[in-house]
């Protein structure tokens, strides 16, 4: 299904969703249980070029909030050898809808709390690649 955004004739958005995913024209998707649970979002590290993907498992041990005290803007992932990582996050896009907004907000909240079993993947960027993106949790 697509759903058309507008207000006042005002192309907003259109956002592509069916019973267990929203994707957004940046092309980050959120998939979704039957409970409507975010269970992986993907897609995060979409302004991210000249990096290099891999793929993680860890254990969320801390995460860090935005100034506006909803945004995960960065995550510390412990491996299973010990060894600690932080994950940034790209910022989420301004111009989505709300809803969608809210989505990813509430979707990275609960898929980065504290003490939680994590996978997915993340790209390494920067001269050194030591800068590490976020790019799909589950």
């Amino acid at each position: 299904m697509r759903l058309i955004l507008a207000i006042g004739g005002v192309l907003l958005g259109v956002l592509s969703a069916s019973a267990d995913e929203i994707r957004t024209p940046e092309g980050i998707v959120i998939h979704t249980d039957e409970s409507q649970h975010a269970i992986e979002i993907s897609g995060l590290a979409y302004a991210e070029t000249d990096c290099h993907p891999f793929e993680f498992a860890g254990t969320i041990i801390e995460r860090e909030f935005g100034s506006d005290e909803l945004t995960v803007a960065n995550v510390v992932i412990e491996a299973p050898n010990g060894k600690r990582d932080v994950y940034s996050l790209n910022a989420i896009p301004g111009d989505l809808p709300m809803s969608t907004t809210v989505w990813l907000y509430q979707g990275l909240q609960q898929l980065t709390t504290t003490g939680r079993k994590a996978r997915g993947r993340a790209v390494t960027c920067g001269a050194a690649r030591r800068f590490l993106v976020l790019d799909t949790i589950r």
